[in-house]
């Protein structure tokens, strides 16, 4: 079939515009004080390649500073990625090409890039050029000088220092075996650190992580369609093995370049985990974490060492939250720590809590933190995320600045652009005002290019005890028996139930083809109380189902005969996906088919950080291990099950499936696998994605049959009263 042919396809269309936000603005950067705003945008709805532009929040007018394939022809081949910048993009699940990362000096007049490798940097006022610059690579992440007038980046494992037009470049790390300036896999891939140095306000040093993983397993990836190639090796600490060695130093980009480690962590020592680090005109900060991640420490980073500044534990687990810590010029420090006698994550000013009891902090923008305003992204309600103002000076005061919605933002000055979309919004927007103490100035939206799925999902949003899930119907309402198709992600970090029908295009076409599709959060999913999050510790396996089952009793109940409570299925990803392979396997009274992609089966084969924080160290907890992987299940597969696996997933092994797979042989279950050959844990690979898409939709379908009613034509469904 031709692509011409495939236009009338939604899962074609969603496939080739990257899920309809090829051609939105993204990745905004407020610049100059608030008066200009960077931002990367693709030339249409379906090129992948990105291009930066700059916005005058005066007068809302846009200019092209730069289109990438002005300065490389062929920036959309992957091929030419340095495998260093490869794995940073897995880890921070970035599909797009040409220009994805922009380092931008304070002012916003210069910024910094690499596409394929090398290094591009310049100016971006009218008549300015940006030139690529003849400096050692492959370039992995360069970052300018908050001023502007120097440039580092990450090449052949070490960090390399310039002048801002690429003169005099040299290493400012030894070649010692270790990486200078990356993210380790744990840090980047469970611990949201997606960088590995950071540069000092007045551009004085720079604080650099040395990461010495050679005591990490050493995993292969194969191509088994490419025998001929030799298999990926990458380093992967699973659960109960050793983790990296981390250590940060402070290093002076003076002529004398002196150097000097600041701390360190993991084997050997207190701390196993450099969580964040940061550096404002207060100081520069790190966090670092126990094994269990039960202990935090928070750290001032000088040429001189490390002194601890604060420190806390918490029985289950600390969080971490973005923008978080932050030092005050007046030494003041600001945290999120959970308050256990409001159950939320809340900021506190030293020891003082100084964001509402009811809200749940999800992240912190603390540029006017000095002025006694901070942003925050949090949450009244689970299925929200707004941003608020919080005055310093008034504790527990909070204007909120979006309303009902999911959004994420940021503000310098007095400047704030926000991305998201509202409760009766069905596509997401980035928009630039003033903050309201400014005036009643016309806010601007930042122009989309991203194509309209032709999709408007009418989600209705419930609550049973304390779960949350939204339905959706074929377009036109509810039909007598329909099958129920849930579609959860279910477990940490993440959530599916948003108050904003933007999310929930793909739902809407699934109901569309004839199920009542639900979508629902269950304990662990983040947003709400504490205790809800911390409800799955120890238990992976139960809290989720338990809810699972709780959306789908209340709907049964809820709309009686508009819904077939034998016909149910579920299809999910990731921790959905090992949701799903569990629903069939242990409850197939109640699920008549599943569909299991990229799923963790076995806990003993995914990583130190993310599986150690619910469930301990394997060695100490073996029966935790035992009792939440799904491999002892296999006997029990009585239904139809799906299990879709890339095999270069570098997060979440094939390994999984194949285990289950050979768990279910052994015990003579049917079962249905299917490699992805060449895919990671996400597919950008646009056909790839459509037809996958297909063939999911065809198995769910040939087990549920949505256009069938007992005892009715497919025909007569269609006009059938609710």
């Amino acid at each position: 079939m031709s692509e011409v042919d495939r236009e009338g396809d939604y899962w074609y269309r969603a496939a080739v515009t990257g899920r309809f936000r090829r051609g939105a603005p993204r990745t905004p950067q407020l610049v100059d004080g608030g008066r200009a705003l960077l931002f990367v945008r693709s030339a249409d709805g379906r090129s992948a390649v990105g291009d930066l532009w700059q916005l005058d929040v005066a007068s809302g007018a846009e200019r092209l500073v730069v289109a990438a394939r002005d300065l490389l022809v062929d920036v959309a081949d992957d091929a030419s990625l340095p495998a260093a910048e490869r794995a940073r993009r897995e880890r921070a699940r970035e599909s797009g090409g040409g220009i994805t990362d922009v380092s931008v000096s304070i002012d916003g007049s210069r910024v910094a890039f690499a596409l394929g490798g090398r290094l591009f940097a310049g100016g971006t006022g009218e008549g300015e050029r940006i030139v690529e610059l003849a400096v050692p690579g492959p370039v992995v992440d360069p970052r300018l000088s908050p001023d502007g007038g120097a440039l580092a980046w990450h090449a052949r494992g070490r960090l390399w220092l310039a002048a801002a037009d690429g003169s005099d470049p040299a290493p400012i790390t030894p070649d010692d075996g270790a990486v200078w300036g990356l993210a380790e896999f744990i840090a980047a891939e469970e611990l949201q650190r997606g960088r590995g140095y950071w540069w000092a306000p007045d551009a004085s040093a720079l604080l650099v992580a040395r990461v010495d993983d050679s005591a990490v397993a050493e995993w292969t990836i194969a191509d088994p369609a490419n025998p001929q190639r030799s298999p990926r090796r990458h380093r992967y600490p699973a659960a109960g093995e050793t983790n990296a060695t981390v250590e940060l130093w402070h290093v002076s980009t003076g002529s004398e370049r002196a150097a000097r480690r600041v701390l360190a962590v993991g084997p050997g020592h207190d701390h196993e985990y450099l969580a964040t680090v940061s550096w404002r005109a207060g100081g520069a900060l790190a966090l670092t974490l126990t094994r269990d991640q039960r202990e935090c420490a928070v750290w001032s980073a000088t040429s001189d060492g490390a002194a601890e500044l604060a420190r806390w534990r918490d029985d289950c687990w600390v969080d971490v939250v973005p923008g978080a810590p932050v030092l005050l010029a007046d030494g003041r420090l600001l945290t999120v720590r959970r308050d256990a006698a409001a159950d939320r994550l809340r900021l506190f000013l030293d020891e003082d809590p100084v964001s509402p009891a009811n809200l749940s902090v999800r992240s912190v923008a603390a540029s006017a933190a000095d002025a006694g305003q901070v942003l925050v992204r949090a949450a009244p309600e689970p299925d929200e995320s707004r941003l608020y103002s919080l005055d310093l000076s008034a504790q527990g005061g909070a204007s909120d600045l979006t309303g009902p919605g999911w959004f994420a933002g940021q503000h310098v000055g007095d400047t704030l652009v926000v991305s998201g979309a509202g409760p009766a919004e069905h596509a997401p927007s980035m928009v630039v005002r003033r903050l309201p103490t400014t005036g009643d100035e016309p806010p601007h939206v930042v122009a989309s290019r991203a194509e309209d799925p032709g999709v408007r999902p009418a989600p209705q949003f419930h609550t049973v005890g304390e779960v949350r899930y939204a339905i959706l119907w074929p377009s036109g309402g509810p039909r007598e028996r329909l099958p129920i198709l849930m579609a959860p992600y279910g477990g940490p970090h993440s959530q599916r139930v948003m108050r904003t029908p933007a999310a929930y295009v793909d739902d809407q076409v699934r109901a569309d083809q004839g199920y009542a599709v639900v979508v629902a959060d269950g304990r662990g999913s983040p947003g709400g109380s504490t205790s809800w999050e911390r409800a799955i510790y120890g238990d992976l396996l139960g809290p989720p189902l338990a809810d699972q089952l709780a959306a789908l009793d209340d709907v049964i109940a809820r709309y009686g005969s508009a819904v077939d409570p034998s016909r149910v299925g579920i299809i999910g990803w990731s921790f959905g996906g090992y949701l799903s392979a569990h629903a069939v396997l242990a409850r197939p009274d109640r699920f008549a088919v599943a569909v299991a992609g990229a799923p963790v089966t076995e806990w003993r084969l995914y990583d130190t950080a993310y599986t150690e924080r619910y469930l301990g160290d394997p060695q100490d907890a073996p029966e935790r291990y035992d009792a939440n992987s799904l491999l002892p299940l296999a006997s029990g597969l009585q239904r139809p099950l799906l299990l879709i696996h890339g095999l270069a997933d570098d997060n979440v092994a094939v390994a999984h499936t194949l285990h289950l797979s050979s768990a279910l042989l052994a015990a003579g279950r049917p079962h249905t696998v299917l490699p992805l050959t060449g895919i990671t844990h996400i597919t950008p690979q646009p056909v790839v994605a459509a037809n996958l898409a297909l063939l999911q939709n065809a198995f769910l379908a040939e087990h549920l049959r949505p256009g069938f009613i007992q005892g009715r034509s497919a025909e007569r469904q269609g006009s059938a009263s609710p």
